[in-house]
């Protein structure tokens, strides 16, 4: 069972990107529930902070 969770998270990490609903994954992974989703898909911490920090690059970028 702990390797399906592993999969489970690792599936709906990966899917829990810009442009996909929560709905999208809940369907994709089988969840009955959206709250059960969204705790597949919690980001971590570090990753997050690095998205923001690519996303603001880009933004500057863009601007200047």
């Amino acid at each position: 069972m702990a390797s399906r969770t592993i999969a489970a998270r690792t599936s709906g990490g990966k899917a829990s990107t810009p442009g996909v609903s929560i709905e999208a994954v809940r369907r994709r992974l089988g969840h009955a529930s959206t709250e059960t989703t969204q705790l597949y898909a919690l980001l971590d911490d570090k990753v997050a902070d690095a998205e923001i920090r690519a996303a603001r690059q880009r933004r500057d970028q863009a601007t200047s």
